[in-house]
């Protein structure tokens, strides 16, 4: 068992999880990030931005077989920690890019999307540098 496996299993989770809360909310509305999916599965004609919440699904997904791995101690540096990083860079790049200048609708989800981005980015690094311990 790696603990590193353990910190990106529960930032790959957490980033699933979100997607069940309000990505984006205001006065007495809000859209989780199935609900902007479903929209953005069934209206044609939307901005790729719309995917955005369904992209960070899949990296998250992808990430947490990588997790599993790790986790299960088959995983090395270049087949799991490298690509976890990646996502990690990903997932935040895109939320921030999707909320752009105005942070003020965003909801819980988001921004609980964007700190599973962070934990998937830092664990595999300190795991490299060596400062989170293999086993």
């Amino acid at each position: 068992m790696s603990l590193l496996g353990i910190i990106v299993l529960v930032g790959a989770i957490l980033a699933i999880v979100a997607m069940a809360l309000a990505w984006s909310s205001g006065a007495g509305w809000s859209i989780s990030g199935f609900d902007a999916i479903e929209f953005a599965m069934k209206t044609s004609g939307v901005p790729w931005d719309a995917y955005i919440p369904l992209i960070c699904l899949i990296l998250a997904i992808v990430a947490l077989v990588m997790a599993l791995l790790e986790f299960l101690g088959m995983g090395n540096m270049m087949f799991t920690r490298i690509p976890v990083m990646v996502i990690g860079i990903l997932i935040v790049v895109l939320c921030i890019y999707s909320a752009r200048d105005d942070f003020s609708y965003a909801g819980i989800g988001f921004y609980l999307v964007v700190i599973s981005g962070i934990v998937l980015l830092v664990a595999p690094l300190l795991s490299i540098l060596k400062i989170l311990p293999e086993e």
